[in-house]
């Protein structure tokens, strides 16, 4: 017998009620059986909260910590300020050649506009740096039919990774080239999948330009996107080497435009073109190995066993964080036992091993084939995408291990609660200390400031705008807690070019002093027995330090800024001139 829908709710009016009435209540008990009561709003609520749920959650709270506040340091004088102070802001590109073309632009026509509000600015950048993983995670998903939760996570907080997230002045190139660099894969690979003609060619415009603009905003991006390309394109039934010519184009667009530069522009330009000689080859390849053996090797370890400084100063913040990690891994895990993965076949273990070591080789190869020989530490930013697929890697072979090799139920049950516990302290671990590099940061930026508007105003006192300004310390960073390579988290004032533009921004345009930074007492006697070229100095000393070469070499007009560092505090205690 058949029942109408329409009738199922008036059976009492009906001929047939008695057997529509017995299917109603079948239906109710199966909704709620005898002895247990629906589950409430709440538990409904909470059931429908899922991973990415709580990883945008987490995130929010690991970047926002500080309320998005942002000060700027070292580049972002350069790129983010000193735009809206010179007549013309375009001159700012032309000065620097455009080494990073679209970069470049993109700071200059846009993001420097932010100015002062960069709180706002860090906030977009956030997330845009999300909004690159949420991409990724559907590509990676998508290609290894895997949960892929721990390539998010080491997309996100990788803790050497922070500085092309959260400094303005790499995270401004790195951040949307990630994001064009991910979108492009999504369109290639929806390309690779189309079947209507006419979507498909839209599909390939928006994955060339998508990439060529990744290509064109950071140098890391060349290779192992390219890569990426042509690998989902090949993966495709037909059509695979125009989906593969996507990425080719790009790169020879991108090569384009630094080979029809002239060598002689600007020495930064002429550095991403191939070395000229064997030595040449030699002398950069020794100097890219040792850099990145520092990265990957003392540096890292650094970043991991750095303490949660988070956890003394707040808490709480670190208890709810442990709470967030262990719902989301128990949910993880959940997803990965759904999809099997400890039956996964060993070609898709080896398959994510390639993979992501080949980005991480790749997304270094720049340096390896031009005479560019810095390598900062905001590239580990780019290569977390390798990082994530290798550890993806290593939780797949950990599933199959345990599963062929436990065959006790009771033990494998009990294995997988204490991972999971496990997991969830690490993710946890994970987080804050991402959180409190998040507040170093912020300290740095303010404290940078106050040191620059103690100057700015001691200048102005004395009436000295365009003479030099030496500053005397023996520190690259004022944060006691923090490691440091390169620029990571280093001072605007233990910078000449840096603290140049900092006075000048601080001072809306009208100091124009040159910064000299003085790192010995030797080269202060050396610089101080010049008197043909008057200068102003400035001392920095933390609390109890001595400022004897202040008398000592007649130092004068001098201002001396004392400083007190402790976490969570870097900030001016005093300042005094001497005239």
């Amino acid at each position: 017998m058949q029942v109408n829908p329409s009738n199922f709710e008036i059976s009492y009016y009906n001929s047939k009620s008695r057997q529509v009435l017995v299917l109603e209540m079948r239906k109710r008990k199966k909704r709620s059986p005898v002895g247990q009561s629906s589950a409430p709003d709440g538990f409904s609520a909470i059931n429908k909260i899922k991973p990415p749920h709580l990883i945008a959650l987490l995130w929010v709270l690991s970047t926002g910590i500080a309320g998005w506040k942002y000060f700027p340091m070292l580049d972002d004088w350069y790129w983010l300020v000193k735009p809206n102070i010179v007549p013309n802001r375009w001159s700012v590109v032309m000065d620097n050649y455009t080494t990073r073309p679209l970069g470049d632009l993109l700071n200059i026509g846009l993001f420097s506009r932010f100015w002062p509000h960069l709180d706002l600015l860090s906030l977009l950048i956030s997330f845009i740096v999300l909004a690159a993983a949420a991409v990724f995670y559907q590509i990676a998903r998508r290609e290894f039919h895997l949960p892929v939760w721990g390539f998010v996570i080491c997309l996100l907080w990788w803790p050497a990774s922070v500085e092309g997230q959260q400094w303005l002045g790499a995270a401004t190139f790195i951040a949307p080239g990630m994001l064009f660099l991910a979108l492009g894969l999504h369109f290639i690979a929806a390309y690779r999948d189309g079947a209507d003609d006419a979507r498909r060619r839209l599909y390939w415009l928006s994955g060339f330009i998508c990439t060529t603009a990744a290509f064109l905003s950071y140098e890391q991006f060349w290779f192992c996107g390219l890569a990426a390309v042509v690998a989902l394109a090949l993966r495709g039934k037909d059509r695979r080497w125009q989906g593969a010519a996507a990425g080719v184009l790009a790169l020879a667009v991108t090569a384009l435009w630094y080979l029809s530069m002239s060598p002689g522009a600007a020495a930064a330009l002429a550095a991403r073109k191939p070395p000229d000689s064997i030595s040449a080859v030699l002398f950069n390849l020794n100097a890219v190995t040792r850099q990145l053996s520092e990265i990957w090797g003392p540096v890292t370890r650094s970043a991991f066993a750095r303490p949660p400084l988070i956890v003394r100063s707040d808490f709480d913040l670190a208890l709810l964080v442990l709470l967030i990690t262990a719902f989301a891994v128990w949910l993880m895990a959940g997803e990965y036992k759904q999809s099997n993965v400890q039956k996964i076949n060993p070609q898709k273990i080896v398959y994510l091993f390639a993979a992501g070591a080949a980005w991480l080789v790749l997304s270094y190869t720049p340096w390896l084939i031009t005479s560019y020989d810095y390598i900062s530490l905001r590239s580990v930013y780019v290569a977390t995408p390798g990082i994530g697929l290798v550890v993806e890697g290593v939780i797949c072979l950990v599933a199959c291990l345990v599963n062929r090799l436990i065959g006790n139920t009771s033990l494998k049950n009990l294995l997988r609660t204490a991972s999971m516990a496990a997991l969830s302290f690490f993710f946890c671990y994970l987080v804050l200390i991402h959180v409190s590099e998040v507040r170093s940061y912020l300290i740095a930026g303010c404290f940078d400031t106050q040191v620059g508007q103690e100057i700015t105003a001691a200048l102005g006192k004395w009436g000295l705008t365009k003479e030099p300004v030496a500053i005397r310390t023996d520190k690259y960073g004022y944060l006691p807690w923090d490691f440091y390579y390169h620029e990571h988290i280093i001072s605007s004032w233990a910078s000449d070019w840096a603290g140049t533009d900092a006075l000048y921004a601080l001072s809306n345009g009208r100091l124009h002093n040159p910064i000299e930074i003085i790192r010995s007492d030797q080269e202060a006697e050396k610089l101080a027995a010049n008197k043909k070229d008057k200068r102003a100095w400035v001392i920095l000393t933390g609390r109890g330090e001595g400022t004897g070469i202040r008398k000592t070499f007649h130092l004068a007009p001098c201002l001396v800024i004392r400083y007190r560092a402790a976490w969570p505090v870097l900030e001016v205690e005093d300042a005094q001139t001497y005239n």
